[in-house]
């Protein structure tokens, strides 16, 4: 699924049905056996109709669904693969945890613009523009693309975006560059613990984080953390927090692939993923009011509605 996603097959197979082997290969220089195997493995799970003799993919019984969450195979997959594959050496208690990146941030942050779209954009752009909108800020901005579409249906909107990751930042640098929204719009490499407020930072009034409130935790970081973010945007009146939170789930049945996953993940990092309640408590603590809580279409994950007292 993250292949096929890469590649472009499943946004061709959602737009026409069907594909023909041999043009889409020409097309998109992939191999004609490796299309084949990625043909018959997406068979035999029920993704696709693949006739060989014929050349043609189309879409299986299981298409609409695989596709609607492609986003988080790639998350996985392209996001954690340095992870998966020395999974039996870091869930070892004695293993030298440095050696090394866990994931690949500018992956994460395209599989994030993905299911984003499919399962978090239309209620959080809801839930933001409920009131004007002057200069925003987008913590954990991944490659920028909330802020320049933000910026495309909002002629005066400013925004700065920041990440703790500097390939990240250069991704969304970029990217805002070849939307020529760079007058308007600046990403920021910074860590929350140590940031210093800038020219930028000062002129924000609304801030929003989407799914990097966790990486916060331990409880006490997390409380000290949010409460940074009010020096770091001293003019900031609100905050829509945008988090996963811990399910209780993978004792049970019918888990989605995407709290698998992120449970997994989290928990072999070492990771705390807190509950609701425990998230509530941090944001009493740190001085920050939730007038509300919005779910999102990602499992167990809401926007957290705050307000600066």
């Amino acid at each position: 699924m993250a292949a096929t996603f890469r590649l472009g097959l499943l946004k061709e197979l959602h737009r026409d049905g069907s594909v023909t082997v041999a043009d889409f290969g020409k097309r998109h220089e992939v191999d004609p056996g490796s299309l084949h195997a990625l043909a018959c493995a997406m068979r035999t799970a029920g993704v696709v109709k693949y006739d060989a003799a014929a050349g043609t993919i189309s879409q299986g019984a299981a298409f609409a669904d695989v596709y609607a969450s492609k986003g988080f195979f790639y998350w996985l997959i392209a996001g954690y693969g340095p992870m998966l594959q020395n999974l039996a050496a870091l869930a070892r208690t004695g293993h030298d945890r440095d050696r090394g990146p866990l994931r690949n941030g500018a992956e994460v942050a395209r599989a994030a613009q993905d299911y984003g779209a499919s399962f978090v954009d239309k209620t959080f752009l809801a839930v933001l523009q409920e009131e004007p909108l002057g200069t925003v800020a987008d913590i954990g901005c991944g490659s920028a693309q909330r802020l320049i579409e933000l910026a495309r249906s909002h002629p005066d909107l400013r925004g700065v975006g920041v990440d703790i990751d500097p390939e990240v930042v250069d991704l969304a640098q970029a990217r805002i560059e070849t939307a020529g929204l760079e007058s308007r719009l600046t990403a920021l490499a910074g860590d929350l613990k140590t940031m210093q407020p800038t020219d930028e930072c000062r002129n924000v009034d609304v801030i929003f984080s989407l799914f990097m409130g966790h990486d916060l935790w331990p409880r006490q970081d997390c409380i000290a953390a949010l409460r940074g973010i009010r020096e770091i945007f001293p003019n900031a009146r609100r905050f829509l927090l945008c988090d996963t939170y811990q399910s209780g789930a993978l004792t049970g049945d019918g888990i989605p692939v995407f709290t698998l996953g992120f449970e997994l993940t989290h928990a072999v990092m070492r990771q705390y993923i807190p509950t609701v309640d425990e998230w509530m408590g941090v944001i009493e603590e740190s001085g920050w009011t939730c007038t509300r809580r919005v779910e999102l279409g990602i499992p167990y994950s809401c926007i957290f509605e705050l307000r600066s007292t």
